[in-house]
């Protein structure tokens, strides 16, 4: 979860979205997505929320529709 934790402070400026749902899922304030707290540790038994996907799967059908319009 660390690990995790230091990657949605990073991609933070590249991915804004999917860093959301992270901060949202290890229910961190907008003030951990500051560069400086990016290595700062999680608490011991921080509570998670509710999970939920951080991207939508590809489906190869819907993208060919797409192609070919």
């Amino acid at each position: 979860l660390q690990t995790v934790r230091t990657l949605t402070t990073l991609a933070g400026p590249f991915l804004p979205t999917m860093a959301a749902k992270c901060r949202a899922m290890l229910n961190l304030e907008e003030s951990s997505m500051a560069w400086a707290s990016a290595t700062t540790l999680l608490p011991d038994g921080a509570p998670l929320a509710e999970t939920q996907l951080l991207v939508k799967k590809l489906d190869l059908e819907e993208l060919s529709e797409t192609k070919s319009t």
